[in-house]
C-alpha cells in the first residue's frame, strides 16, 4: 500500500470558493464531492475489514471493529445524505480490495487518512449552512477526531507485543 494520498486534492480550500458561488438557503457541498466522500468512506471501510482480519489481539480487534461499524454509520449517513440532497444514489466503488502488505503499514495509512480526513470533514461542517449537513458532517468529525485517538492506542499497543 502506497503512503497515504488525500482523496481529496485541490478540494480543501476551493469548498469554500464554491460555497461564496451558491445560494446561500440550499446545502453548499457540491453532488460530485460528497460522491468523493462515499467512494473514500467505502475504501477506509474496507481497508478496517483487512485490518481487523490482520490482528490477532483481542483488545485490538474490538477497536479496530468500534472504528469499523462508525465508518460503515458514516457511509450510510453519507448516502443517505446524498439521496435527500440531490434526488438519486451516488456511483459507489465495485471491487473494493486494498492491498494491505502489514498490519503497521494499514495503521499508518489509516491514521494519516483520518487526521486528513478530520481537517476535510471540519471544513465542511463550519461553511455549509445546511443543518443536516451539518449534522451529518458533526457526527463524523468527532468520529474522525476519535479513530485517529484509537489507531495511535492500537499502533502502541501492537508495538509493545512484538
Amino acid at each position: 500500500m502506497p503512503i497515504y494520498q488525500s482523496p481529496y486534492p485541490g478540494i480543501k480550500h476551493n469548498h469554500k470558493q464554491e460555497v461564496s458561488a451558491m445560494n446561500s438557503n440550499q446545502a453548499h457541498i457540491p453532488p460530485g464531492m460528497l460522491e468523493r466522500i462515499i467512494q473514500d468512506k467505502q475504501y477506509k471501510t474496507a481497508c478496517y475489514e483487512v485490518l481487523q482480519r490482520m490482528t490477532a489481539d483481542r483488545q485490538n480487534t474490538e477497536m479496530i471493529g468500534r472504528i469499523l461499524e462508525d465508518e460503515r454509520r458514516h457511509l450510510n449517513d453519507f448516502t443517505r445524505l446524498y439521496y435527500n440532497l440531490f434526488g438519486g444514489q451516488p456511483s459507489l466503488l465495485s471491487n473494493v480490495a486494498p492491498q494491505i502488505a502489514s498490519f503497521t503499514e494499514g495503521i499508518q495509512y489509516l491514521f494519516a487518512g483520518e487526521i486528513d480526513t478530520y481537517n476535510f470533514y471540519s471544513n465542511i461542517f463550519f461553511t455549509d449552512p445546511n443543518t443536516e449537513v451539518q449534522d451529518v458532517f458533526r457526527r463524523a468529525v468527532l468520529d474522525e477526531n476519535m479513530h485517529s485517538t484509537q489507531l495511535n492506542h492500537v499502533f502502541i499497543n501492537s508495538s509493545l507485543s512484538l
